[in-house]
């Protein structure tokens, strides 16, 4: 999330700042912040910097149609599998996923179920777990899957920044604990957080 001229200088404050890992993204949209994807995954090797997880690539006004049997819900799928893959290839712990409601639930889930459970296929296939992500308003849908599906790869990522900022009132660590992978850690700089809550 920080802009630097020279991504070898980055890597060094984080190692300087005391962690051994990182997540990141294959997402073109952040090139512009640490140039490419393969580049940085070189210059992290160099330096010792062990890789957690891998967050894929989105769309944000795409992410409802990962319930629809439309063109763009045949395409997250295949850029979850996609981003999957390269969680393997380059030795990423799990892979993270934003996940949002179903925008037509009166035509059920059904879509949307088959899709994971042939995402899940291709996770426990590679041994990479794909973990939910915490929004600002996707409690029903994270509480709709985990109910729905008992799957060993099927994890949560808890971004405590999202967390803190949009849903105080959700206690996401008691919740999920048992299906924790990876912790994205921030306070989304204190965004939209009334006197309540700050």
């Amino acid at each position: 999330g920080y802009i630097y001229e020279d991504l070898e200088e980055l890597i060094k404050d984080i190692k300087n700042a005391g962690f051994n890992c990182v997540m990141d993204s294959s997402d073109p949209k952040f090139i512009y912040q640490t140039g490419p994807f393969k580049n940085r995954i070189k210059l992290l090797a160099k330096h010792g910097i062990k890789l957690s997880s891998l967050h894929s690539r989105y769309k944000r006004d795409e992410l409802p149609h990962f319930w629809l049997d439309d063109k763009i819900g045949k395409k997250l799928e295949k850029n979850l599998i996609k981003d999957i893959k390269l969680a393997y290839k380059y030795g990423f712990t799990c892979v993270v996923c934003h996940m949002k409601c179903n925008p037509n639930p009166e035509q059920g889930n059904e879509f949307g179920y088959a899709r994971l459970r042939r995402i899940l296929k291709k996770c426990e296939k590679l041994n990479i777990p794909l973990a939910l992500e915490n929004l600002s308003d996707n409690f029903a849908v994270l509480e709709d899957v985990f109910n729905s599906f008992k799957s060993d790869y099927l994890k949560f990522c808890w971004d405590v920044g999202h967390n803190h900022a949009f849903t105080p009132e959700i206690d996401f660590g008691s919740l999920y604990k048992d299906k924790l992978i990876t912790v994205h850690l921030h306070d989304n700089l204190g965004a939209f957080v009334d006197n309540e809550h700050s």
